[in-house]
């Protein structure tokens, strides 16, 4: 939990001075299609490797939470963050259902938006917390 909790603090730090933990891998549709067989083969690859990240991030990410909430002594932090991770997979899945809905091609944004640096904010300062119940505790 302890190596878990660096690599996340580490992986925000990135996140909240600007850079990204993995870059920028998403193409637009013309320069795929102006690719020839082997780049689209290579970004279909890349683009599964991206899902298989993303899910196993999610589900060691809910494993984590679930696990801090036999560390931590407070519980109130543990609980914030797991109702935050609800209610943004609620409002991600609503969106996205009313985007199919209405045949609406989601917007890559280039900027991060007041929401989600608060996020990343407030994540990055409950990975502190962790870690500092983590050393303190041990």
């Amino acid at each position: 939990m302890l190596v878990f909790t660096i690599i996340m603090i580490v992986m925000y730090s990135m996140l909240l001075i600007g850079t990204t933990a993995f870059g920028s891998i998403q193409k637009d549709e013309d320069e795929l299609k102006k690719a020839d067989d082997s780049e689209q083969f290579a970004y279909v690859g890349i683009g599964c490797t991206w899902v298989i990240l993303v899910f196993s991030y999610l589900l060691t990410y809910i494993i984590y939470l679930f696990n801090a909430l036999n560390v931590d002594s407070l519980l109130i932090p543990t609980f914030i963050m797991l109702t935050l991770f609800i209610f943004n997979a609620v409002k991600g899945a609503i969106r996205s259902a009313q985007n199919k809905a209405n045949n609406i091609k989601p917007k890559i944004k280039d900027k991060a938006t007041p929401y989600s640096m608060s996020m990343r904010v407030l994540t990055y300062i409950y990975f502190i917390y962790m870690l500092f119940i983590l050393i303190v505790g041990s």
